[in-house]
């Protein structure tokens, strides 16, 4: 059985759930999550200015296949490869220049099957 990941994230939670969480990244396919330092709960309850953890956790079923990758754009955005940008990955087509193992098969768009 496949089945399609969601991601939980918390800064308080250790053991984030699908029951107890504070950000959620549930869309069929992938799944993106963005953060940064001005968003409201950023640190939980720590605060927007101090040092601290983001715990995530992924549920799905145990055949499910996922990857997992986070990316600093504190100083722009990034690339995962030269030559792709990001509205072209996981698209539902395989551009070549994202067909790299940095930019996860373009989403999978170039994987087989």
């Amino acid at each position: 059985e496949d089945g399609d990941p969601d991601m939980y994230l918390s800064f308080d939670i250790e053991y984030p759930t699908g029951h107890n969480y504070d950000y959620v990244a549930d869309a069929i396919a992938v799944d993106t999550f963005s953060l940064s330092r001005s968003q409201y709960g950023f640190c939980g309850s720590a605060g927007r200015d101090a040092n601290c953890t983001l715990y995530i956790a992924v549920m799905a079923y145990e055949s499910s296949y996922y990857e997992i990758a986070v990316f600093d754009t504190t100083n722009g955005p990034v690339r995962c490869a030269e030559g792709c940008g990001w509205t072209e990955l996981g698209d539902g087509q395989c551009q070549l220049g994202c067909n790299t193992t940095s930019c996860h098969n373009d989403r999978g768009d170039c994987l087989p099957g």
